[in-house]
């Protein structure tokens, strides 16, 4: 009787044993739980930009009037909270997506479908912009200088035209040019007035104007005419002979 309950004891356990090897090794044929969908990420992204001002370590949270969402690599404007500008909030700087985030909680998704909020509400959670310390933008400096600009729209004044310095060559407003300026400088191109277009007055002298040469030399010279190429024959008489 104790040989059988001693096995009995033995099978026990060792089934128990069995068991629980089991359960920590992966289930055959189960797919692992997938982490959330594409789609999912770009929802749950706060969209924001940086302040093209100089010096200023300040993230604009809401899209200003007025203002363009320019990309920091082609100095292209994107559209605020389309796919592109939350894709390169989620590629280029997750670290500081994650701290805008868990500033304004009440702009994630929302548990209960994992859907996110509505456009309205997501605007109405966040604030307009706040400004990040230089330790934090020193730490993820990487980040900080793969986003987005929000920088303002200008229009030159009345009868001027921006140029580039260098080459006074005219720059239209919004332009990739203009940005990039912008964004180097800190502030909208530089204005001036256009240079009016040079009118020729003076009247043509001879010998400059083509057309009246080539008419002279397409027409066929006449018999003692005046072409220039034409020659003069003088008949001189002496003693009865030509």
């Amino acid at each position: 009787g104790e040989g059988s309950a001693s096995t009995a004891g033995e099978a026990a356990a060792a089934e128990a044993d069995e068991k629980e090897e089991e359960a920590k090794r992966p289930a055959m044929g189960k797919t692992r739980p997938k982490g959330p969908s594409l789609a999912a990420q770009r929802a749950a992204v706060v969209p924001f930009a940086r302040a093209a001002a100089r010096g200023v370590t300040k993230l604009v949270l809401r899209a200003e009037p007025n203002h363009a969402l320019v990309s920091c690599s082609s100095f292209r404007t994107l559209q605020w909270g389309a796919s592109s500008h939350r894709d390169a909030l989620l590629v280029g700087a997750p670290t500081l997506l994650a701290h805008v985030r868990s500033l304004c909680p009440e702009a994630a998704p929302s548990e209960a479908n994992g859907q996110a909020v509505a456009a309205e509400a997501q605007t109405a959670a966040v604030p307009p912009s706040f400004a990040l310390s230089n330790e934090l933008v020193a730490e993820h400096i990487d980040e900080w200088l793969a986003l987005p600009f929000s920088i303002e729209r200008v229009e030159p004044r009345a009868d001027h035209v921006f140029v580039c310095a260098e080459r006074n060559a005219q720059i239209l407003p919004g332009s990739e040019m203009f940005h990039r300026i912008y964004v180097d400088e800190g502030v909208a191109p530089k204005q001036v007035l256009p240079l009016p277009h040079p009118v020729c007055t003076q009247p043509p002298t001879a010998g400059t104007d083509r057309s009246s040469a080539l008419t002279r030399r397409r027409r066929p010279a006449s018999s003692g005419g005046s072409s220039p190429h034409a020659l003069t024959c003088t008949l001189c008489v002496e003693n009865g002979k030509i």
